[in-house]
Formats: structure tokens, sequence, C-alpha cells
């Protein structure tokens, strides 16, 4: 078990049994996570109780699309449960996206990556004009 972007040491992951993992989290607009190798990728629940998520989701559910559990707040808390593949063979990515310019003005944008460790990487910005 590994934990992801969880920095603060008084919020850690604990085994409290042969098969229990327990840990209390707390991010201040980024994200946290795990990555647990399991005995049995199939079997076993995890139960979530948060303020604004309590859910019990089977493991045998989660796969390589995102199951989302959302607080339907405006502030868009949730949380995506998902697994890794057992080889991250992925090296590169190809993006088009239609950006909206301004007229006259420095139109400024920034690239985000956000790794499988939870750090981010910001780019410089890209100034576009029209």
């Amino acid at each position: 078990m590994s934990p992801i972007n969880m920095w603060n040491l008084d919020k850690k992951i604990d085994r409290v049994a042969a098969d229990e993992l327990k840990w209390t989290a707390l991010t201040t607009g980024g994200f946290g996570g795990a990555d647990i190798v399991l005995g049995d990728a199939n079997s076993g629940t995890l139960s979530i109780a948060t303020a604004p998520v309590k859910a019990e989701v089977r493991i045998a559910d989660i796969g390589r699309e995102d199951i989302v559990l959302g607080s339907g707040g405006g502030i868009r808390r949730r949380m995506r449960l998902y697994r890794l593949p057992d080889e991250n063979t992925a090296a590169r990515m190809q993006l088009r996206r239609r950006i909206r310019l301004q007229d006259a003005r420095d139109n400024a944008l920034y690239l985000c990556v956000t790794q499988e460790d939870g750090h981010l990487i910001w780019s410089s910005p890209i100034y576009l004009f029209r």
C-alpha cells in the first residue's frame, strides 16, 4: 500500500486488521489517495464515510473507468474510484481543444499535468493572440 499525495503526518493510512485499512484525509483543493495491492482483486468492500459522501462499493465493481461519488455541492467535491493498470505504458499524450480567444489582447493559457502520484506540473503561460 502506498499513499498518494498524503503529506500530513497526522493523516496516515493504518492497517487495523489483516483485511482492513483505515484512514482520514484532508486536502486543500488537490487530491489524495492510495495505491493498494490486494491479495484478491475481486473480493471485499470499500466502505466510505465522509461528511459529503457515504457509500459502500464492492471491490469487484471498481474498474479502469471512474466511479464518481459526489456531494452534489457547488464546489464539486467528489471522490473517484478506479484501478490503475498493472503496468503503466503511457508515455505520451495528444489533446485537441477549441479555445475561445479574446480579441485585441493576450490570451494566457496554462497546462497542468497531474501525475499518477498526485504531483502537479504547471507550464509557464502559453500566449495566444488573435
